[in-house]
């Protein structure tokens, strides 16, 4: 009987172990990826600060910004080549960020990790950047670019469920993105704890997003948008 205790002592000790070694070399996986994933980021900023600096950025809901941004690149000409460098900045970032929440979903990173370093400039460029990709996703027919406004929802989670950085209004050109917040209540608490990702899932969004892509489709109409020459003035940019 001893000498089974032993052993059984032995087994147990050695799955700890295991366990424990295999968490740890997950850890440091995943640190060694977020510092290359940081280090590509800190390569790509003069795309990101284009796209902060110039823009178009409108207030509003966002069939109204959206619509706003449609009548600035169909009075853009040929020649101009300032809005044409922004919008091939905008296009490249929109893959980015993309690429990041594909890291992030398939969960090759840690959420909070990533967010520590990066939420507030997510917020930042995914408010500027919806107008041009939801444009986009009108004109092809396509779901281009949506999985930014979940990204951006991550990063506003991570900023309200943070002690350090809730207290703190994000905005952008004086447009108020995200209020500051206090403390949040118990139900908010328990909501939380039964909420294991920061990023919704796509299925969860899905209602969201389609609802968004036919309130822009609405204004577009509303505000005589032609869509065909809105989609030719963006593939200039391409």
């Amino acid at each position: 009987m001893l000498f089974g205790a032993v052993q059984t002592c032995a087994v147990v000790f050695g799955l700890a172990f295991g366990v424990a070694q295999l968490r740890d070399l997950g850890r440091q996986r995943g640190q060694a990826s977020l510092e290359v994933m940081l280090e590509e980021w800190r390569r790509s900023y003069e795309e990101r600060d284009l796209v902060l600096d110039k823009m178009p950025c409108h207030s509003g809901t966002v069939p109204g910004r959206t619509a706003e941004f449609a009548r600035v690149v169909c009075s853009m000409d040929h020649d101009d080549l300032g809005m044409q460098r922004i919008l091939v900045a905008a296009r490249r970032v929109v893959h980015e960020i993309n690429d990041l929440g594909g890291f992030l979903e398939r969960g090759l990173v840690s959420e909070r990790d990533v967010f520590g370093h990066l939420h507030v400039r997510i917020i930042e460029l995914v408010y500027l950047l919806e107008p041009y990709f939801l444009a986009a996703t009108v004109c092809r027919g396509t779901r281009w670019g949506i999985r930014l406004r979940r990204m951006r929802t991550g990063a506003e989670r991570y900023h309200q469920r943070n002690p350090v950085h809730r207290h703190r209004t994000i905005t952008v050109r004086g447009v108020v993105l995200l209020e500051a917040s206090g403390e949040p209540g118990l139900l908010e608490r328990l909501r939380r704890v039964r909420q294991k990702r920061l990023i919704p899932s796509k299925d969860a969004a899905l209602e969201d997003d389609d609802a968004a892509i036919v309130a822009v489709r609405r204004a577009f109409a509303d505000a005589e948008i032609d869509v065909e020459e809105l989609a030719r003035r963006l593939a200039w940019s391409s």
